[in-house]
């Protein structure tokens, strides 16, 4: 199974970073390239514009961790299996955003690693760009 994790150091607060990761339908203004969100019950579905659709099973909104975890359950990418996490960390200067994504096939790590790395950017981008620790 691949795995990618990113620890994103931002300058927003520990309570703001999370407040932006809290609300499953709001993801899209945090990852400024998804298209419209649609939550139902424990189901989100993320448009991807011309590129389709991602179905997801929302799996954990934990507010003392501050910590969401969700499930890719249908998508253009061909995933066997999918499983992320989203965290918030207190850091000195702000807070690291921790995002863990695993996946199968493995194959898929060349083109999913990309599409993680925009979401970082653009997260770095909605709440700060942090100092590395």
């Amino acid at each position: 199974m691949s795995t990618i994790t990113r620890h994103i150091p931002v300058t927003a607060s520990t309570d703001d970073a999370w407040a932006a990761i809290a609300d499953p339908g709001r993801i899209n203004e945090l990852i400024t390239f998804l298209g419209s969100v649609t939550v139902t019950g424990h189901e989100r579905s993320c448009s991807l514009g011309d590129n389709g659709t991602l179905q997801e099973l929302l799996v954990a909104n934990d507010p003392d961790r501050r910590r969401v975890a969700y499930a890719i359950t249908k998508s253009p990418f061909g995933f066997t299996h999918h499983h992320a996490s989203m965290q918030i960390v207190d850091a000195p200067d702000g807070s690291t955003f921790v995002w863990t994504t695993d996946f199968l096939p493995d194959d898929l790590h060349d083109m999913v690693e990309p599409i993680i790395d925009a979401g970082v950017a653009s997260i770095q981008q909605v709440l700060g760009t942090g100092t590395p620790s």
